[in-house]
Protein backbone atom coordinates (compact mmCIF):
# COMPACT_ATOMS: atom_id res chain seq x y z
CA UNK A 1 0.00 0.00 0.00
CA UNK A 2 2.90 2.35 1.12
CA UNK A 3 4.47 1.29 -2.22
CA UNK A 4 0.93 2.41 -4.30
CA UNK A 5 0.91 5.81 -2.76
CA UNK A 6 4.72 6.69 -3.35
CA UNK A 7 3.90 5.58 -7.06
CA UNK A 8 1.07 7.68 -7.46
CA UNK A 9 2.66 11.09 -5.73
CA UNK A 10 5.88 11.05 -8.21
CA UNK A 11 3.55 10.30 -10.94
CA UNK A 12 1.55 13.37 -9.74
CA UNK A 13 4.65 15.61 -8.96
CA UNK A 14 5.78 14.48 -12.86
CA UNK A 15 2.61 15.12 -14.47
CA UNK A 16 2.93 18.55 -12.79
CA UNK A 17 5.73 20.28 -13.15
CA UNK A 18 5.40 19.03 -17.36
CA UNK A 19 2.63 21.50 -17.52
CA UNK A 20 3.18 25.00 -19.18
CA UNK A 21 2.88 27.15 -16.86
CA UNK A 22 -0.08 30.26 -17.65
CA UNK A 23 2.38 33.38 -18.07
CA UNK A 24 1.50 36.59 -19.65
CA UNK A 25 3.70 36.70 -22.91
CA UNK A 26 4.58 40.51 -24.40
CA UNK A 27 3.07 40.90 -27.80
CA UNK A 28 4.79 44.04 -30.22
CA UNK A 29 1.25 46.08 -30.68
CA UNK A 30 1.35 45.83 -34.59
CA UNK A 31 0.70 42.08 -33.86
CA UNK A 32 -2.39 42.31 -31.94
CA UNK A 33 -5.66 41.63 -33.68
CA UNK A 34 -7.03 44.40 -35.31
CA UNK A 35 -10.15 42.74 -33.56
CA UNK A 36 -9.16 43.59 -30.18
CA UNK A 37 -7.60 46.99 -30.84
CA UNK A 38 -10.79 48.03 -32.54
CA UNK A 39 -12.44 47.07 -29.39
CA UNK A 40 -9.96 48.84 -26.77
CA UNK A 41 -10.41 51.70 -29.12
CA UNK A 42 -14.27 51.83 -29.32
CA UNK A 43 -15.19 51.17 -25.74
CA UNK A 44 -12.22 53.52 -24.24
CA UNK A 45 -12.03 56.24 -27.23
CA UNK A 46 -8.72 58.02 -27.74
CA UNK A 47 -6.69 55.71 -25.42
CA UNK A 48 -2.83 55.47 -26.36
CA UNK A 49 -2.13 51.67 -26.18
CA UNK A 50 1.14 51.35 -24.88
CA UNK A 51 2.02 47.56 -24.16
CA UNK A 52 0.50 44.13 -24.83
CA UNK A 53 0.51 40.85 -23.78
CA UNK A 54 -1.80 37.61 -23.89
CA UNK A 55 -1.90 34.67 -22.29
CA UNK A 56 -4.01 30.91 -23.25
CA UNK A 57 -6.89 29.82 -21.91
CA UNK A 58 -7.64 26.64 -22.97
CA UNK A 59 -7.61 27.20 -26.97
CA UNK A 60 -8.19 30.75 -26.54
CA UNK A 61 -6.00 33.40 -27.03
CA UNK A 62 -6.90 36.51 -23.89
CA UNK A 63 -4.74 40.03 -24.76
CA UNK A 64 -4.46 42.35 -21.85
CA UNK A 65 -3.68 45.92 -23.25
CA UNK A 66 -2.34 48.51 -21.05
CA UNK A 67 -2.69 51.73 -22.12
CA UNK A 68 -3.54 55.92 -21.03
CA UNK A 69 -6.89 57.93 -21.73
CA UNK A 70 -6.37 61.33 -20.69
CA UNK A 71 -4.71 61.21 -17.15
CA UNK A 72 -6.42 57.82 -16.99
CA UNK A 73 -4.60 54.71 -16.98
CA UNK A 74 -6.22 51.67 -17.55
CA UNK A 75 -6.04 47.69 -18.53
CA UNK A 76 -8.20 45.78 -20.60
CA UNK A 77 -8.65 42.13 -21.26
CA UNK A 78 -9.73 41.01 -24.48
CA UNK A 79 -10.25 37.85 -26.27
CA UNK A 80 -8.74 37.40 -29.57
CA UNK A 81 -11.74 37.84 -31.54
CA UNK A 82 -12.22 41.44 -29.47
CA UNK A 83 -15.20 40.64 -26.88
CA UNK A 84 -13.51 43.09 -23.99
CA UNK A 85 -13.62 41.15 -21.02
CA UNK A 86 -12.89 43.33 -18.50
CA UNK A 87 -11.80 46.74 -18.10
CA UNK A 88 -9.50 47.80 -14.92
CA UNK A 89 -8.04 51.17 -13.55
CA UNK A 90 -4.37 49.48 -14.07
CA UNK A 91 -2.93 51.11 -10.54
CA UNK A 92 -5.83 48.49 -9.68
CA UNK A 93 -4.98 46.07 -12.08
CA UNK A 94 -0.89 45.84 -11.42
CA UNK A 95 -2.18 45.64 -7.08
CA UNK A 96 -4.84 42.86 -7.36
CA UNK A 97 -4.96 40.56 -10.88
CA UNK A 98 -1.53 40.83 -12.86
CA UNK A 99 0.67 37.65 -11.54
Amino acid sequence: MNRLIGSIAVLAAALFTSLPLQAHEPVPLDRVPPAVMKSVKARIPGINVTKAMYEMEGKDRIYTLEGKAGNREYAIVVASRGVILEVYNKDYYEKNIED
